[in-house]
C-alpha cells in the first residue's frame, strides 16, 4: 500500500496506490489497484484496476483491466495472453 511518494522499482504480489499515493519508476505485480497516481512502466500479471480517482501514465502490460468512470490512462496498453 503506497499512500505517499515512491520513486524506484517495486515487485509485489498486490500493489495498491492509494488516493494520496504517487508511484514513478517500474512496477511488477500480480494485481495492481490505482486510486492515486502511477507514472511508470508496469507489468500486471492478472488484474489492473484504475479507480475513478486513479491516473495512470506509461507503458502497461496486464491480464485483465477495469477502469471506473473518471479514471484516466495515458500511454500504451498491452494485454497479456
Amino acid at each position: 500500500l503506497i499512500n505517499g511518494t515512491f520513486d524506484g522499482e517495486i515487485d509485489a504480489r498486490e500493489l495498491i496506490v492509494d488516493s494520496s499515493g504517487s508511484v514513478s519508476g517500474k512496477t511488477v505485480s500480480q494485481n495492481l489497484i490505482v486510486k492515486g497516481k502511477l507514472d511508470a512502466d508496469a507489468k500486471c500479471h492478472q488484474l489492473l484496476s484504475i479507480s475513478a480517482s486513479g491516473n495512470v501514465k506509461g507503458q502497461v502490460e496486464y491480464g485483465e483491466i477495469t477502469i471506473e468512470r473518471g479514471g484516466n490512462f495515458e500511454g500504451v496498453m498491452k494485454q497479456r495472453n
